[in-house]
C-alpha cells in the first residue's frame, strides 16, 4: 500500500464496533452486549500480508448531532479525518447491526455527507438469517452508492472482503456520491438547503467550510446560532423535523427494498419469551439476585474450593520446595532465603492461589454481558434507582465497578446529567471490585468455610446498600432533580461465541496474574523489608521489633474499637490503599506463609474471631479505594474538593460500618 491508510469504526451503540476492532487488531478493548462500554476512542493496527492500516474506534452514536462528551469527539475525530493529507487514506468503516438495519442507516446516511470513502459493514448478518431474513447486499450498495459487505465480528467471518475493499477504496480514491440519498427529500427541504449553502459560500471568506456539510447541520438543528442573522425566516425546530422525518421515509424505502423474510418461517421469538419471564414487573429482581447467588455458590463453592486447591498445591510444596534446593544449592544466605520464600511467594503466592475461583466468577460475568442479560438489569434496575436520584443509565458504571472501579468511573462519561454523573462516580467505588476478591477468599475461607458463597455474596449486597444509603444522604443535603426518560436499546439474546468468552476471559485473568506478578511481588518484597529491619537498618529476626511493626503500633489503636486492634492488619489496610490484592500479599508476608492457606488460616484464626474477621471484611469493602481509582475521580470530576470529599467519607462510612457490625455482635452474642 503506498498511502497511509487509516479507518474509523463508527457505527451505533452496541453494533459490534469494538468486538470488530478487538478481532482485526488484537487489542483489549472491553467489549460487552449492552450500550455504553466505549467511552474513549481506542487505536490499533490491522496487519495483513499486504500491509498494515491504523484502526480508530470510536464510542457509539446514534446520528452526527449528539451532545455527550465522548461522542461529540467522535464526530470531531471524523471531521479531522475528512481534511487529511494526499499521503493519507481515510475511509469510514460503518459498523451496522443487521438486524436493526433502519435503525442503523439513519447514521449511514449522515455519513455520507462528511466526504470521505465509507465501507458499510453489516455485522450480525448471521444472526439476522436465524430469524429468518436476509438482507441484500448488493441492492443496498446500489441503493446507497457505497460497498457494503456482510461480516460476523464475533466469528472472524467477511475479514477478507473487508480488508479487500478497504485497499481497493485506498487505490482509488471514489468519490462519493453525496446527493444520493439526500436528493429524494421533500423539494422544500433541498431548496432551503440550497439557500443555505449560498449564505455560507457568500460568508466563508477563507473557503474551508463545506457548504453542503454546513447546510445539513443547519437543518438538522445545528450551526443556527452562527447563521441567524442572515437566514431570516429559517425555523430551526420545524427543518430539524422535517428533515429527520425524510430521512426515515427515505430509509424505510430503502430497507423494504433489500430486506426479505421466508413467508414459511414460524422461528420461535425466544427473546420475547425469556424477556417476559426475566423483564417481569414482580419476578425480574428476585430473578436477578437468584442469579448472582448461583454465580457466587458456584465461584465460591465446592467446584472454586476444588480448583483452589490443586493451584495451592504449586505454591505450597512445588515452588518452595524448587526454590529452597536451588538456594541451597546456591549456598544462599539465609535473609535470601526467607526473602524469596517469605517474601516473593508468601506474597505472590497467597494472592494466586485464588485465581481458580476469580477465574469462574469472571467466566459466568462474561457469559451474562454476551448473552444481552446485563442490558435488562439496567432495565429493570431503573425504576428502583430513580428512587435514589440515578437512574438506569447508572448501572452501567456501577455493574463496571464490580470489575475495577477506574473503568467504571470513566464509564459514567455516559450520563449526560452532571449531578447524577457525579452522585455514580461517588458511589462506584462502594461496588466490591474484583481486587478485594482475595481478600474475602481468604477471611471466609478461614471463618465461614461452610457458607463462604453466602458470605461473599452478603459483602456484595451490603456494598450495593451503602451506596443507596449513601445516595439517600446526599438527596436529603440537595433536592433531587428531575432526569431524562430511561430509553435502552435492548439486545437480542445470544449463545456465548465460545472464543470471544476465552479471549475476555483470558485479558481479565492475565490483568490478575500481571498484578501479582509485578506491583504485588514489589510491594511484598518491600513488606519484607520493612519487616525483617529495624530502624538502624540492622537484620531482625521474625517477631523482633522491626520498621513495620513500629509504625503499624501507632495506626493500631485506631481499629482497636473495630475488633482488629494487631499492627499486621493495621499494616495491611494501610498497603491496601495501592491496592486491594495487597492487603492478602501483606498478611500472607508478614504471617510468613508462602500459599498455604490452611496454615494461613489457622494463624488468622489465634488472632481474630469470626465477629471481627466480620469487622474487617466490612471495612476492607468499603474503605478508601486504591489511588488508581482516586487519580481517576480526580480526572473525571476535575474537582479536588469532590476527590477529597469522596476519599474521606467512604473511610469515615467504613469505620462507622465495621464499628456498629462489631459492637452489635457483641451485644448479640452477650444475650
Amino acid at each position: 500500500m503506498s498511502k497511509k491508510i487509516r479507518i474509523a469504526l463508527a457505527g451505533n451503540p452496541n453494533s459490534g464496533r469494538s468486538s470488530l476492532f478487538n478481532e482485526l487488531t488484537g487489542g483489549k478493548q472491553e467489549v460487552g452486549n449492552w450500550a455504553g462500554v466505549s467511552v474513549e476512542i481506542s487505536k490499533g493496527f490491522w496487519e495483513k500480508a499486504g500491509g498494515q492500516c491504523e484502526i480508530l474506534d470510536l464510542p457509539g452514536i446514534y446520528s452526527l448531532f449528539p451532545h455527550l462528551p465522548e461522542q461529540i469527539d467522535a464526530i470531531e475525530c471524523l471531521k479531522s479525518l475528512a481534511v487529511g493529507d494526499e499521503n493519507e487514506a481515510n475511509i469510514i468503516v460503518n459498523v451496522v447491526d443487521a438486524t436493526n438495519l433502519e435503525r442503523s442507516l439513519y447514521l449511514t446516511t449522515q455519513l455520507l455527507e462528511i466526504g470521505l470513502p465509507v465501507i458499510v459493514a453489516l455485522n450480525m448478518s448471521d444472526e439476522l438469517q436465524k430469524k429468518d431474513y436476509r438482507v441484500d447486499e448488493d441492492a443496498l450498495s446500489a441503493l446507497l452508492g457505497l460497498p457494503c459487505i456482510k461480516i460476523a465480528a464475533n466469528k472472524r467471518r467477511g475479514f477478507e472482503a473487508l480488508w479487500q475493499k478497504v485497499c481497493e477504496m485506498a487505490q482509488a480514491s471514489p468519490l462519493i456520491d453525496h446527493n444520493r440519498i439526500f436528493a429524494q427529500f421533500d423539494p422544500d427541504i433541498l431548496q432551503e438547503a440550497e439557500r443555505i449553502e449560498q449564505v455560507v459560500s457568500e460568508r466563508d471568506s477563507s473557503g474551508r467550510l463545506r457548504p453542503r456539510w454546513v447546510a445539513q447541520q443547519v437543518l438538522e438543528g445545528h450551526w443556527h446560532e452562527r447563521l441567524e442573522q442572515v437566514l431570516p425566516g429559517h425555523d430551526t425546530e420545524l427543518w430539524e423535523e422535517r428533515v429527520s422525518r425524510e430521512r426515515y421515509r427515505v430509509i424505510n424505502g430503502i430497507v423494504s427494498q433489500v430486506l426479505t423474510r421466508d413467508p414459511l418461517a414460524r422461528r420461535r421469538d425466544v427473546t420475547q419469551k425469556l424477556d417476559a419471564l426475566l423483564c417481569h414487573r414482580v419476578l425480574a429482581l428476585p430473578f436477578f439476585f437468584l442469579i448472582m447467588a448461583a454465580v457466587f455458590a458456584v465461584s465460591f463453592g465446592p467446584p472454586g474450593r476444588f480448583l483452589m486447591a490443586k493451584v495451592q498445591a504449586i505454591f505450597t510444596v512445588w515452588l518452595p520446595g524448587l526454590a529452597s534446593a536451588a538456594l541451597s544449592a546456591l549456598s544462599a544466605p539465609d535473609w535470601l532465603d526467607s526473602l524469596v520464600i517469605d517474601g516473593v511467594l508468601a506474597g505472590a503466592g497467597g494472592l494466586l492461589v485464588f485465581l481458580p475461583q476469580l477465574a469462574v466468577l469472571f467466566f459466568f460475568l462474561v457469559l451474562l454481558e454476551d448473552s444481552g442479560y446485563i442490558a435488562r438489569a439496567a432495565f429493570i434496575t431503573d425504576r428502583f434507582l430513580s428512587r435514589f436520584g440515578l437512574g438506569g443509565r447508572s448501572f452501567i458504571p456501577l455493574l463496571l465497578g464490580f470489575g475495577c472501579s477506574v473503568p467504571a468511573i470513566m464509564a459514567a462519561r455516559s450520563l449526560d446529567n452532571r449531578r447524577e454523573r457525579l452522585l455514580t462516580m461517588f458511589v462506584t467505588p462502594f461496588m466490591s471490585c474484583s481486587a478485594r476478591l482475595p481478600v474475602y477468599g481468604l477471611l471466609t475461607m478461614a471463618f465461614f468455610a461452610s457458607r463462604q458463597g453466602l458470605v461473599v455474596l452478603g459483602l456484595y449486597v451490603a456494598g450495593i446498600l451503602a451506596a443507596l444509603l449513601t445516595l439517600m444522604i446526599a438527596n436529603k443535603l440537595a433536592k433531587k432533580q428531575p432526569r431524562a426518560p430511561f430509553i435502552m436499546e435492548m439486545p437480542p439474546y445470544r449463545l456465548p461465541v465460545w472464543h470471544c468468552v476465552w479471549k475476555r476471559l483470558w485479558i481479565r485473568v492475565w490483568d490478575f496474574i500481571y498484578k501479582a506478578g509485578t506491583f504485588i511481588v514489589l510491594a511484598s518484597i518491600i513488606v519484607w523489608l520493612l519487616s525483617h529491619f529495624d530502624w538502624s537498618l540492622r537484620f531482625v529476626a521474625a517477631g523482633g521489633e522491626n520498621i513495620l511493626s513500629v509504625l503499624g503500633r501507632h495506626i493500631a489503636p485506631l481499629f482497636a474499637p473495630l475488633g482488629f486492634g494487631e499492627w499486621q492488619t493495621s499494616v495491611a489496610l494501610f498497603t491496601g490503599l495501592f491496592s486491594k490484592e495487597a492487603v492478602v500479599a501483606t498478611i500472607s508476608v508478614l504471617y510468613a506463609e508462602a500459599g498455604n492457606m490452611e496454615m494461613l488460616a489457622e494463624v488468622l484464626q489465634s488472632v481474630l474471631t469470626p465477629l471481627s474477621a466480620l469487622s474487617f471484611l466490612v471495612f476492607v469493602l468499603l474503605y478508601t479505594p486504591c489511588v488508581a481509582t482516586v487519580a481517576t475521580l480526580y480526572r473525571e470530576s476535575k474537582s479536588l474538593l469532590f476527590t477529597l470529599s469522596s476519599v474521606i467519607y467512604q473511610f469515615i462510612f467504613a469505620w462507622v460500618a465495621a464499628f456498629a457490625v462489631y459492637r452489635i455482635g457483641l451485644l448479640l452474642s452477650a444475650t
